[in-house]
C-alpha cells in the first residue's frame, strides 16, 4: 500500500502527520481541478462578455492582484487562528467567488464576473499556503519532497479537470447553458468540497523541530523586515518571486506569439500540455533533488532552465520551438518554486512562518501581475522577442544573485545532504 510516508521517503511518520498531509494533498488536487475549469477560461469568458480581445487579459490581472493582497491577509489569519481555519476560509472564498462569477456571466455582467474572479484569486492565495502547512509537519530532511508532493497534487487536479470537462460539456448541452459558465459553477462545488474536507479532517498539531536558522535576534525582536533581510529568507524570496514573474509573463504572452507563427488552437493547447508537465510532473523528483543537493543548487538550476527557455523563445521560428520553450519554462519554475518554498520552511522560526510566507507570496503575486502588464506593453511595442529578453534578464539576475559572496555564505538549514 502506498502511503504518504512512502511517497516522501519516511515510513516512520506518525499516522496523524500522514493523515494531515493526505487531507491537504487531496484538497490541493480538488483546488487545481477547480482552477483549471474556471480561471484558465477567464480570458475566453471576457471575450464573450465584451466582444473585445483587448480585455481578455483583465481577468487574469484582477485574479493576480487580488491574490497578492489575499496572501498577506491569509498569513495574518493563519497566524492568529491556525492553518485549518485559514485554509477552510480560502476554499470557501474561492467557492463563493466561482458561483458569483458564473452568476454574473449568465447575467451578462463583465464587472460582476471580474468581482467573482477576484474572489477566486483571493481564495487561491489562501490555498497556496497549503504547501507550507504540509512541509512544517515533517523533519527537515524530507521537506523538499513534501513540498514536491503537494505540488504534484496539481497534476492529479489537472487530470480531474480533463475528466470533468467532458461531463460539464454534456451537462451544458442538457441544461442549455454555456459550457464555460457551467465550468465556473462546477469549480464552486469543487472548492466547497475542499473546504469541507480541510475543515472536518485536518487537525492542528505542533510543527516538527527545525535546526537553528539565520539571525541572532530572539523571535520576539525580529520584525518582518528583519526576517526578510536574513540571507536564507532572501534567497527563498528571490527564487519564488523571480520564477513567478518570469513564468506567468512568458506563459500568458507566448500563445499570442504562437498564433502569429500560424499555430492552431489545438496546437497551442498541446504546447501548454507540455508546459504543465514541466511545472508539475517532476515535482516529486525536484523535492528529492532539494533534499539531496540543497535548495540553493536546485534554485540556480531552475534559473538556468528559465534562461534556456528565454533563449529558445527568442530564436523560435516554429510552434514546436515554443513548445520546447514552454516545457523548459515550466520545469525551471518547478525547480525554483520547490526549492524556494523549502527554504522558507527551514529558514523561519515557527512563530514567523505564516506571517512571512504570506508576505512573500504577496510579492510573488505582485511580481506576476507587474510582469504580465509590462510584458504586454513590450509585446505591443517591440514584439515577443522583447518579452523573451526581459525574461532572460530577470532569470539571469536570479542566477547572478546566487553567486554573490554574501549570499553564498548564508547559513542554510541542514538538509539530508548535510547529515
Amino acid at each position: 500500500m502506498i502511503t504518504v510516508g512512502a511517497l516522501v521517503g519516511d515510513r516512520g511518520l506518525s499516522y496523524a502527520v500522514q493523515r494531515n498531509i493526505a487531507v491537504l494533498l487531496s484538497a490541493q488536487a480538488i483546488s487545481a481541478g477547480a482552477i483549471t475549469l474556471s480561471v484558465a477560461l477567464g480570458s475566453v469568458m471576457a471575450r464573450r462578455l465584451t466582444g473585445s480581445d483587448e480585455v481578455s487579459g483583465i481577468p487574469a490581472t484582477v485574479n493576480l492582484v487580488a491574490g497578492a493582497f489575499a496572501a498577506y491577509s491569509a498569513s495574518r489569519l493563519m497566524a492568529a487562528r491556525g492553518r485549518r481555519v485559514g485554509l477552510s476560509a480560502g476554499y470557501m472564498l474561492g467557492a463563493i467567488g466561482a458561483v458569483v462569477a458564473a452568476s454574473f456571466a449568465i447575467a451578462g455582467s463583465f464587472l460582476g464576473f471580474l468581482l467573482g474572479s477576484a474572489m477566486v484569486g483571493g481564495g487561491n492565495a489562501f490555498i497556496q499556503l497549503s504547501r507550507y502547512a504540509a512541509a512544517e509537519l515533517v523533519p527537515v530532511a524530507i521537506r523538499g519532497r513534501t513540498v514536491g508532493l503537494m505540488l504534484f497534487g496539481s497534476v492529479i487536479g489537472a487530470m480531474l479537470a480533463v475528466g470533468l470537462a467532458r461531463i460539464v460539456e454534456r451537462g451544458a448541452r442538457s441544461f442549455d447553458i454555456d459550457t464555460i459558465q457551467l465550468s465556473w459553477l462546477t469549480a464552486g462545488v469543487l472548492l466547497a468540497c475542499g473546504a469541507a474536507l480541510v475543515g472536518s479532517m485536518f487537525r492542528s498539531m505542533p510543527p516538527a523541530p527545525t535546526p537553528e536558522v539565520d539571525g541572532a535576534l530572539p523571535v520576539e525582536d525580529r520584525s518582518t523586515w528583519q526576517v526578510l533581510r536574513a540571507p536564507t529568507v532572501l534567497l527563498g524570496m528571490l527564487s519564488l518571486v523571480t520564477a513567478q514573474g518570469v513564468m506567468v509573463m512568458l506563459m500568458n504572452l507566448m500563445p499570442l506569439h504562437a498564433d502569429h507563427l500560424g499555430a492552431s488552437l489545438p496546437t497551442i493547447s498541446l504546447l501548454f500540455s507540455g508546459h504543465f508537465v514541466g511545472m508539475f510532473g517532476f515535482a516529486l523528483v525536484t523535492g528529492r533533488l532539494v533534499d539531496r543537493w540543497g535548495a540553493r543548487i536546485v534554485s540556480a538550476s531552475g534559473g538556468g532552465l528559465m534562461i534556456s527557455s528565454a533563449v529558445v523563445a527568442i530564436l523560435a521560428v516554429t510552434p514546436l520551438d515554443l513548445g520546447l520553450s514552454l516545457f523548459l519554462l515550466g520545469l525551471g519554475w518547478n525547480f525554483c518554486f520547490v526549492s524556494g518554498s523549502t527554504l522558507l520552511t527551514e529558514a523561519l522560526r515557527p512563530a514567523e512562518r505564516t506571517k512571512v510566507q504570506g508576505t512573500i507570496d504577496f510579492f510573488g503575486y505582485l511580481a506576476a501581475a507587474t510582469c504580465v502588464a509590462g510584458g504586454g506593453i513590450a509585446f505591443g511595442a517591440f514584439g515577443f522577442e522583447a518579452v523573451a529578453v526581459l525574461g532572460l534578464v530577470l532569470a539571469s539576475a536570479l542566477v547572478a544573485a546566487l553567486s554573490i559572496g554574501w549570499l553564498r555564505r548564508a547559513p542554510i538549514a541542514a538538509t539530508a545532504a548535510d547529515s
